[in-house]
């Protein structure tokens, strides 16, 4: 996982901006000025300073008469920040499809308030999005947390998030091609058959070796070539690489992970997520990169081949 240091100053930011504006409000006889009234959804993103791009997108995709009307919905805000630090800074890049369908897997479409949320997969309007809990933090898809909660509106709540979240479109097997320090993996995947399983409905959670890690594994056995390991060994080693469902880095179980194939590894925390496998003669692996979300599954690179016993 990424904590970026922005999202405590943006933490920082509000609280003392919140502050200012509570003592603004009131006078030297202590009373409080008038509540602003709630508007809709879509006024009330409108009328942010802190989300002109979604304001845009929101407009290009045709989003805003929804957002406008007397339906009820929650949405995923992200502010500018957000939408920056995901390389967006203008929605003249995407077309209104794309925005709508990005956005709408920011939206669901009832009310639901911080409180009513629990770990587990809830619908947007575009694919389900996956909340959870670790280390006393709340995660969406294991990476984006909430700024900002409970925004009242006329139509819905708004809390803001500090990431935009991009729904899955590729397989396990794309995204694996699409990674640059993954192409042995890739290679080794055709070679046992396994990708044609990745590329199944799933889904499923894939601990994925870098190049790194197969160049270590080679070194290890004192072989030259991937090709040196047959087909069998290679297939035997993978398979314990997939787990059956999906699995974030933020929900998975610190304790024994059973595989496909029905051996286990564990999974253990302290600064950051080692996996140990069943060989006492292997170096545990630590998670590199984790929750690349795929349309059947996720993806964790992981830093060592993993063993079965």
């Amino acid at each position: 996982m990424n904590f970026k240091l922005s999202k405590y100053l943006y933490y920082l930011i509000f609280i003392t901006i919140s502050v200012g504006l509570i003592s603004c409000d009131d006078d030297e006889d202590g009373d409080v000025g008038p509540v602003e009234e709630p508007v809709s959804i879509a006024e009330t993103i409108a009328e942010s300073p802190d989300f002109t791009i979604l304001a845009e997108a929101l407009n290009k995709a045709g989003l805003e008469d929804m957002f406008s009307g007397d339906s009820t919905y929650t949405v995923l805000a992200p502010p500018d920040d957000a939408f920056i630090n995901a390389g967006i800074t203008s929605v003249d890049d995407y077309s209104p499809a794309e925005l709508q369908a990005m956005l709408q897997y920011h939206v669901f479409d009832q009310s639901l308030a911080y409180a009513d949320l629990d770990t587990g997969s809830v619908a947007t309007l575009n694919g389900p999005v996956n909340f959870s809990f670790f280390a006393d933090r709340f995660f969406i898809n294991g990476e984006a947390e909430f700024l900002q909660i409970d925004v009242e509106a006329t139509n819905g709540l708004i809390h803001v998030i500090d990431e935009v979240l991009f729904p899955p479109e590729k397989p396990i097997t794309t995204l694996i091609s699409e990674e640059e320090n993954l192409k042995t993996l890739q290679a080794v995947l055709q070679r046992t058959g396994l990708a044609s399983t990745l590329t199944g409905a799933g889904p499923y959670t894939l601990f994925a070796p870098t190049d790194l890690a197969f160049e270590i594994l080679l070194e290890d056995l004192n072989v030259a070539s991937i090709d040196e390991i047959s087909t069998a060994q290679l297939t035997n080693i993978l398979e314990y690489h997939v787990v059956n469902g999906q699995e974030f880095s933020t929900e998975l179980p610190f304790t024994d992970v059973e595989t496909i194939t029905g051996n286990e590894f564990s999974v253990t925390f302290t600064d950051r997520i080692v996996v140990v496998d069943q060989n006492p003669d292997n170096e545990n692996a630590v998670i590199v990169r984790d929750n690349l979300l795929g349309t059947n599954g996720l993806v964790h690179k992981i830093d060592r081949v993993l063993l079965p016993e």
